[in-house]
């Protein structure tokens, strides 16, 4: 068992020298026949030596690692298996071509990566039918039957064959999956290529896009420049027009304000006309306070009523519960006689009349207290209907003082400016209405 996990070890660092020599180097299908009769022939040998006490001797093993690194790194196989080219990325292909711009630099982007994409994959195709052409581990399973028959072998040497053709089947498969990983890369760099050939023409469409914009912003700085103009024009012809409007406009005002005097006189003669609304909204006010106290006092009422009623029947309740108590008694006393009887069902009807009596009683009062709290409640909204209709009218009354109080204001502003005007500059009044300042 020794010698099979030294000769597992051998072989994973001979794979993993193979690696990094260079990945998946092409070779010729002779120099690996003659690697692995080699490995064999020197598992083999120390396999049958006795001094080797079922283990590998260290310069053995160096020796068979040099003798692999020599067979992979020979020249002769790289030339006869040409290595593929390193295969760039989207972004290196596609960079020195994003600087053009315009219908023509668009079509050189798309033919150039086209180009370069077509022969990306040809050489990707040209690997994989490398790959693909490569000895199948079906020739090495082969040489290996052919050269070590299981007749002639021990117990140890066929444990042997067997993982090393268990390790030569694991390395088929590695290289299987090698293929397809490069095929899917393959694929991820066709899609991507693809993907900034689709930005570059979105780029392009935005810088076009952008260039109308700016035109179109420029022609339209023009526009609003000859508008501000036209615009500038026709306020100054509107500042004309508005001040002979003034003038016109205090002449109305004026009449105006003869017509407000006269209806300031006959809001005068209302508002004394309705002076007596005041004192009844104070007397409502009355009543609505004398309403809410008599609720209160209602309610209070009832919760007397209603623990004095439920004081009551806790009384006749510890009275009916003794009585009852005692007929039990005197059941389990054995005195069933037809009087015990007659007594317990005597008692049982009362208590059940004074039970009726009661929740009647209760449900009548409850009843007749529902309906005040309803009338009460009913007044209430009432009154409140009315205490709202005068808050409206008060405000009205108040708004109409300040429309007068407004109109006595703007009364004697005018004549102040009249007297102004008439001792600054005697012209006529007219005129003087006409200026603005």
């Amino acid at each position: 068992m020794g010698r099979l996990d030294n000769g597992e070890t051998e072989k994973e660092s001979v794979v993993a020298e193979w690696d990094v020599g260079g990945g998946a180097r092409p070779c010729s299908s002779e120099v690996r026949e003659e690697m692995d009769s080699q490995m064999q022939c020197d598992c083999i040998s120390q396999d049958r030596s006795p001094r080797s006490g079922g283990k590998f001797s260290r310069p053995a093993r160096t020796k068979l690692v040099a003798k692999t690194k020599k067979l992979y790194v020979n020249p002769s196989c790289a030339k006869s298996h040409p290595v593929c080219p390193k295969v760039k990325t989207p972004l290196e292909n596609c960079a020195p071509q994003r600087q053009t711009c315009g219908t023509s630099s668009l079509a050189k982007i798309l033919s150039e990566p086209q180009t370069h994409l077509n022969a990306c994959l040809s050489s990707g195709t040209r690997f994989a039918q490398s790959s693909k052409g490569s000895p199948q581990p079906s020739t090495y399973l082969t040489i290996l039957n052919e050269l070590f028959k299981s007749e002639r072998l021990t117990e140890l040497e066929k444990e042997v064959k067997s993982k090393t053709m268990e390790a030569l089947e694991s390395l088929s498969r590695k290289i299987e999956e090698a293929r397809l990983q490069q095929e899917h890369l393959l694929q991820d760099s066709r899609l991507l290529q693809r993907d900034t050939l689709c930005v570059d023409a979105e780029k392009n469409c935005f810088l076009r896009v952008l260039r109308k914009q700016s035109e179109q912003c420029k022609k339209k700085h023009g526009q609003l420049w000859n508008q501000y103009v036209q615009d500038l024009g026709e306020i100054i012809r509107r500042k004309q027009e508005l001040t002979l409007r003034f003038a016109k406009q205090t002449e109305e005002l004026q009449t105006q304000l003869f017509q407000g005097k006269i209806k300031q006189s006959q809001l005068e003669q209302q508002f004394q006309s309705m002076e007596h609304i005041s004192s009844i909204q104070k007397s409502q006010e009355m009543k609505i306070q004398m309403l809410e106290k008599e609720l209160e006092d209602v309610k209070a009422e009832t919760a007397r009523k209603d623990h004095q009623a439920h004081l009551q029947f806790l009384q006749r309740k510890t009275h009916l519960m003794r009585q009852i108590q005692e007929l039990r008694s005197l059941q389990a006393g054995d005195h069933n006689t037809p009087e015990v009887r007659q007594k317990a069902q005597l008692f049982k009807s009362t208590a059940k009349k004074v039970n009726s009596e009661y929740c009647r009683s209760v449900c009548r009062e409850n009843q007749e207290l529902q309906e005040d709290l309803l009338k009460l409640i009913q007044e209430y909204y009432k009154l409140e209907s009315i205490k709202r209709k005068l808050e409206m009218c008060k405000e009205r009354l108040k708004e109409e003082q300040c429309y007068q109080e407004a109109l006595v204001r703007g009364r004697g502003q005018l004549k102040a400016k009249r007297e102004k005007s008439h001792t600054c500059d005697p012209c006529p009044p007219n005129q003087g209405v006409l200026r603005p300042h």
